[in-house]
C-alpha cells in the first residue's frame, strides 16, 4: 500500500516599498486549469520568476518563462522524467527570452530567474536558475531545509573558496551567476526531495523575502500562522516592515494525505 497524497496551496506577491513596477510572476497550478488526469499523470507545477533588476523589461522576461513553463510542461505527447521535463521547459524559456530580446533592442539584456517544483506522489521534482528559493519546512520537527542553491556570484566565489563566509557577507549577494536569458549558457540545476510526509509545506519566493527575513523567521511565521493563505500575507508584511526593497512573492503548499492505493 501506497500513500496517496494531495497538494492545497495558495499564493501572493507584492510590489514592494520601493519599486514602481512588479517583475515577478509565479505559478500556481488552480491558475493552469488542467484536468485532474494530467495532474495525476504529470504532477503539480509550482513556480516562482524574478526579472532581473537594473535591465528593463525584467516583468516581460519573468512572465516568458512562467507562460513557457504554463504551456509546455502539459504537452501530452512528452512522456519523459519530471527533472527532464523541467530541464528542457528552461532552456526553451531560456531561448524565447533571448528571441525576444533579440527581436526587441531596448530588452537586450533582460533576464530572470525560475525557480520550479513538481509535486508528485510522496516527492518534489524541482528545477532552478538564479536566486529564487525553494525550501521545505516540516511542522514534526520545526525544520526549514532550503533544497535550491543561489546562483549567485558571491556563493559561487565562497564554493571556490576564493571568499570566506565571513567576506561574502559584506559583498553584493544579488549579482546573479546564473539566469535565464541573459547568461550566454546557462546550467539548470535540477533535483529530487523523495521524502515527502503528510503535514509537510513547500515554499517558494523570490528574493524580496529571503533578503529581508531570516529562515528561521520564516519558519516562524509559517509554523504559527492559521491558513496557507494568511501565513503568505504575514511574510510579505514581514518583508515589507524590514524595508521592502524589492518585489515580493511567495507560494506556500501544504502536502496533505488522502488515503492509500495499491500497487
Amino acid at each position: 500500500m501506497k500513500s496517496k497524497f494531495t497538494y492545497r496551496s495558495t499564493s501572493e506577491t507584492d510590489i514592494g516599498l520601493r519599486k514602481t513596477a512588479n517583475e515577478d510572476s509565479f505559478l500556481d497550478t488552480p491558475q493552469i486549469l488542467t484536468v485532474a488526469e494530467s495532474l495525476n499523470r504529470l504532477g503539480y507545477l509550482f513556480a516562482v520568476a524574478d526579472g532581473v533588476s537594473g535591465q528593463e523589461g525584467g516583468e516581460i522576461a519573468s512572465k516568458i518563462a512562467i507562460d513557457t513553463l504554463r504551456m509546455y510542461y502539459v504537452l501530452p505527447h512528452v512522456n519523459i522524467p519530471p527533472q527532464d521535463r523541467l530541464r528542457n521547459v528552461f532552456l526553451e524559456a531560456h531561448r524565447r527570452i533571448e528571441e525576444y530580446a533579440e527581436k526587441h533592442p531596448r530588452y537586450k539584456g533582460m533576464g530572470t530567474t525560475l525557480t520550479s517544483v513538481i509535486l508528485k506522489e510522496n516527492s518534489a521534482y524541482y528545477g532552478h536558475v538564479g536566486d529564487s528559493r525553494l525550501y521545505v519546512i516540516r511542522p514534526v520537527t520545526r525544520e526549514i531545509t532550503q533544497l535550491t542553491e543561489d546562483h549567485t556570484l558571491v556563493n559561487r566565489f565562497v564554493k571556490e573558496k576564493k571568499l570566506t563566509p565571513e567576506e561574502a557577507a559584506q559583498e553584493d549577494s544579488n549579482v546573479l551567476d546564473q539566469a535565464l536569458g541573459c547568461v550566454a549558457k546557462i546550467h539548470v540545476e535540477v533535483g529530487e526531495y523523495p521524502a515527502l510526509c503528510p503535514g509537510d509545506l513547500l515554499l517558494l519566493c523570490s528574493d524580496g523575502l529571503t533578503d529581508l527575513v531570516t529562515d528561521a523567521k520564516i519558519r516562524d511565521i509559517v509554523l504559527g500562522s492559521p491558513s496557507l493563505a494568511d501565513a503568505c500575507h504575514r511574510l510579505v508584511m514581514k518583508a515589507n516592515q524590514q524595508g521592502g526593497k524589492d518585489n515580493i512573492t511567495v507560494v506556500l503548499v501544504a502536502v496533505e494525505e488522502t488515503g492509500s492505493e495499491e500497487h
